[in-house]
């Protein structure tokens, strides 16, 4: 097409799943090549990057991998120790919510799991999808070694300058989760503008005399 319109989530999205490929340099992405892009609403870009570029560790994800893990390796016992972290998540998130004079963010690694104990379970349930041998077991290795990095991040609290940590939930009768968010996108963002003509438009970007603030904020030289 020689014009693609999409929000700035799928725009975000594109940059986070875009990958280069190590053996043949090819670069695969949702959006596919473009060599110009213009950004309406800018202003509103550096938040939308700052929920896409960070994660949720939820009892939910656990879950779904053992589920995977039964049905594409028959592995039952690994699927079983998921589905146990799967509820210590849910709980550890929601002690963390609860502690006295809690505010707001993650001041220091999570102590109620067991990190190590969780790692060495994930790495084990990768390695039995890895080893059926088959695409969808690959796959399905790759997406737990990311979980397993994710959790581990949140878990430890392995970058409290570039990472907001934080335990939610949606309403009081769904389970609680862990929220990690970038603190500052513009390193990831900046790839945007990088090798093409770029535009970025907003009626607030200068309000206030803030415009080298966003531009900051997106990654542009201002």
């Amino acid at each position: 097409a020689s014009l693609i319109v999409v929000n700035h989530h799928l725009l975000v999205t594109d940059l986070a799943y875009r990958r280069v490929s190590p053996s043949t340099g090819k670069t695969t992405s949702i959006l596919g090549y473009y060599n110009g892009l213009v950004v309406d609403e800018a202003h509103e870009l550096a938040e939308v990057a700052r929920t896409i570029l960070g994660w949720t560790v939820s009892s939910g994800r656990f879950a779904r991998a053992a589920h995977r893990l039964e049905k594409v390796c028959q592995d039952y016992a690994s699927a079983g120790r998921l589905r146990q972290w799967s509820s210590r998540i849910s709980q550890a998130a929601g002690q963390e919510a609860m502690k006295p004079g809690f505010k707001a963010r993650l001041r220091g690694p999570v102590h109620s799991i067991d990190a190590d104990a969780m790692e060495a379970d994930l790495a084990q349930a990768a390695h039995k999808a890895e080893a059926s041998g088959t695409r969808k077991g690959q796959t399905l290795a790759a997406s737990i070694i990311n979980l397993a990095g994710e959790t581990s991040h949140v878990l430890r609290n392995l970058k409290p300058h570039d990472f907001v940590y934080y335990p939610a939930r949606d309403d009081d009768k769904k389970p609680w989760r862990f929220e990690a968010r970038r603190l500052d996108p513009a390193s990831a963002l900046k790839t945007l503008w990088e090798g093409r003509a770029s535009v970025i438009t907003s009626a607030t970007l200068n309000a206030g005399d803030e415009f080298q603030m966003v531009t900051r904020e997106i990654g542009t030289n201002g």
